[in-house]
């Protein structure tokens, strides 16, 4: 009965929750989805709003503009628009607005009441400024890069470059807390994983999650506090914080709980490293993954700058609260390079939001155009990526891109692969078998391409003269997945689904095993065994030894 964090969940397909309390055979209110769980959000969020109106006898007619990660994928997208639209509120009308771009819109709009805002402000008329702006938030990492001009009395924005998606927020501080440092004090001298099966532990860490955020913003606080900027500076500090009693919390019919759950700086320190690793002295691949300076750096290269042309780094979002963070961001950029906290990390994004909103609905005008994060290709038969949409494109294109190709002899089907992004992942194949039977080498085939309002691929194909034309719903997936991980998604989303249906919450033994050899597949060697494990459960005649 408890959901969180539902938006970066949007566009994975997992399949329904299997033990929701919502389920559609019990009628009423139904939340057996993630698409549904933000469908409700709306609902009430919308009632909210309309009954607010009236209270204040404002205008009926509202006009909606929801902030979204910059790099969120068309897939996320294109669920979130869904949703809204089935909550009731017409998605034709409502605008998505960047969440960085949105900060920085209300930002500017508060820039005059500081004097270090003003000489920001100043400083523009004489020549453009590059502002990153670093929106660390729960869930995501966001950096979009803009530049800011005045000309004869009026500002111009211009968004050159946004980060790669990084499903990386406050919330995975949060759980490598719950995992490194509350987990063991729970279970004392045993192993976690020889005590809970997989779902088991993942379970316990969302409940543990919330009390390790707590103990670090107490942390962060304290850190605050002693002029502690670095994690250097934590490597021997013993100081303990401890935290609220945890508890019980019931699994296999135990109670578990902590009664002084608590955390040194030492340790806040170590969990910290990963988050914060410069770009050249990663440990591992996930190390990589985790740091926030990757994300930084991978907005800077895509807007073809260096650090020092930067001009200012502007810092939403709650996870910003942390000194450590800031410090790290500061020493990466340089102290020539204007770093600006404003005093509310949070409600920036939402009051650029309703700027927005006031601008494009009421006023026809767009400040900040979104643009294409990744460079989109054609790959051709002698192996060469064509470039056919460049990154930094604005979205909607104002112009289709038109690429020309030459057919070989003979051929009969015109095959059209697409890659996006620096490492060429695939977004998919278009393929048309020729009206005319065979084309010839001197033959052309013309591809148009643009994005349209919602961050769809649109593909004209001219061949042969006849005009073929799709959509690629996916531009900017987050990256390609090997096929033994999408058969795994697939086979964990039936067994979700089998476990709903069933009115015992028992899935069938076909779902599990399917998912047993699916995890295995993916090399998910203990999920694969705990699965057959549950299929001895589910039939005793069973034996997977």
């Amino acid at each position: 009965n408890l959901w969180t964090e539902f938006k970066m969940k949007l566009g994975i397909n997992i399949g329904p929750f299997p033990n929701t309390v919502l389920a559609m055979k019990d009628g009423g209110l139904v939340i057996e989805n993630i698409q549904d769980v933000v469908c409700t959000f709306f609902m009430f969020l919308q009632q909210a709003i309309e009954e607010y109106m009236q209270s204040k006898k404002l205008p009926s007619r509202i006009y909606y503009s929801v902030s979204v990660p910059a790099s969120f994928a068309a897939n996320q997208r294109q669920d979130l628009i869904k949703s809204i639209s089935a909550s009731g509120i017409d998605a034709s009308e409502v605008s998505l607005f960047d969440e960085p771009n949105a900060a920085f819109l209300s930002h500017l709009f508060s820039m005059e009441k500081g004097r270090a805002g003003k000489s920001f402000l100043d400083g523009m008329t004489k020549r453009p400024r590059e502002v990153a702006v670093f929106d660390f938030g729960a869930g995501t990492c966001d950096i979009s890069i803009l530049r800011i001009t005045i000309e004869d009395g009026l500002v111009s924005s211009q968004n050159l470059a946004i980060s790669r998606f990084m499903a990386l927020g406050g919330r995975d501080i949060d759980e490598a807390i719950a995992t490194k440092v509350l987990l063991p004090q729970l279970c004392g001298d045993s192993k976690p994983e020889n005590i809970f099966s997989t779902e088991e532990l993942k379970n316990l860490v969302e409940k543990l999650s919330a009390h390790a955020e707590r103990l670090k913003i107490q942390c962060s606080k304290l850190i605050n506090q002693r002029g502690l900027k670095k994690v250097e500076d934590l490597t021997r500090n013993d100081k303990s914080i401890v935290g609220k009693k945890i508890g019980p919390i019931v699994i296999k019919k135990k109670n578990w709980k902590l009664d002084k759950p608590s955390i040194s700086l030492s340790q806040f320190g170590e969990i910290m490293k990963p988050f914060l690793a410069p770009i050249k002295k990663f440990s591992t691949k996930e190390d990589k993954a985790l740091s926030v300076l990757n994300a930084l750096q991978n907005a800077i290269d895509k807007a073809d700058l260096s650090v020092k042309g930067l001009d200012m780094v502007l810092f939403i979002g709650g996870s910003c609260e942390n000194p450590l963070v800031r410090e790290a961001i500061q020493s990466y950029v340089g102290r020539f390079v204007d770093c600006v906290t404003p005093r509310d990390l949070r409600s920036h994004v939402s009051q650029g939001s309703a700027v927005h909103s006031l601008f494009v609905h009421g006023l026809g005008a767009e400040l900040i155009k979104p643009i294409l994060p990744e460079p989109i290709f054609i790959l051709t038969k002698d192996n060469v990526y064509k470039l056919v949409l460049d990154s930094g494109t604005p979205v909607p294109s104002e112009v289709p891109v038109i690429t020309e190709f030459y057919a070989d002899d003979d051929q009969k089907y015109a095959e059209l692969p697409f890659y996006v992004g620096s490492q060429k992942r695939e977004l998919g194949v278009m393929r048309k078998k020729l009206r005319k039977g065979k084309l010839k080498s001197k033959d052309k085939i013309k591809v148009s391409c643009a994005i349209n309002h919602d961050k769809l691929l649109d593909i004209k194909v001219d061949i042969d003269g006849s005009v073929h034309s799709t959509k690629l719903l996916n531009p900017f997936d987050i990256e390609k997945k090997p096929p033994e991980h999408i058969k795994y998604i697939k086979a964990i989303a039936n067994l979700n689904r089998s476990r709903l249906e069933s009115s015992k919450s028992k899935p069938s033994v076909e779902a599990v095993h399917a998912a047993a050899v699916a995890a295995a597949g993916a090399r998910r060697w203990r999920e694969a065994a705990e699965f057959y494990e549950n299929l001895e459960q589910l039939d005793s005649d069973l034996d997977h030894s």
